[in-house]
């Protein structure tokens, strides 16, 4: 029963690591307007690459890990 509450933590820990990764990239892309550069742009696009897949990893949920690994508490 503890790994179920643990996953819950493991995927709000997701959350908050997405959050902070769109506070990153909204800075980003106010550098991006005082002084733009390509090696910034290149970095935001990856930012936004990383948090759109840790959010799609979110929204799928504990059910479809079960589903890939055989068993919600599987390490």
């Amino acid at each position: 029963m503890s790994t179920v509450v643990d996953q819950g933590a493991d995927r709000d820990r997701d959350v908050d690591d997405a959050e902070l990764l769109i506070a990153f990239i909204v800075y980003q892309l106010y550098r991006m307007v005082l002084a733009p550069t390509v090696g910034l742009a290149a970095l935001t696009i990856f930012d936004a690459a990383i948090a759109w897949l840790t959010w799609r990893e979110y929204r799928r949920g504990p059910v479809a890990n079960q589903k890939r690994t055989g068993s919600i508490g599987s390490a």
